[in-house]
């Protein structure tokens, strides 16, 4: 895009000059200020074009980075699903370890009495 841009500019800027001289006796010229306004309004264009040119790759910057984030932010929620079904079967086991303990506590006190 930044080539067409230049090149859009560089041929109109031809033509301004070609009607500034003048290609033949018959074609009309052009003044210098308005020469001169038009060449400020190529300027003007063509940077407003690198403006938003840049713009454009901040923009697909922040994309980018948004991706990545997101990336991260989805393994963030798959490593936490994990532990939290590791933290499950733990208490899981715990609590069949309580159960048991418990039963036999109670074994000891039947076989006391």
């Amino acid at each position: 895009m930044k080539g067409l841009l230049k090149k859009g500019a560089i041929v109109s800027i031809a033509g301004l000059l070609a009607l500034a001289i003048g290609c033949c006796p018959k074609c009309p010229t052009i003044d210098e200020s308005a020469l001169k306004a038009a060449q400020e309004a190529a300027k003007k264009a063509e940077s407003m074009a690198l403006k938003a040119e840049e713009a454009a790759k901040k923009a697909e910057g922040a994309a980018m980075k948004a991706e990545e984030s997101a990336k991260k932010a989805e393994e963030s929620a798959q490593r936490s699903e994990s532990a939290a079904k590791r933290a499950e079967e733990a208490a899981k086991k715990a609590e069949a370890a309580a159960e048991k303990c418990t039963r036999t506590f109670e074994k000891t006190l039947q076989k006391g009495k």
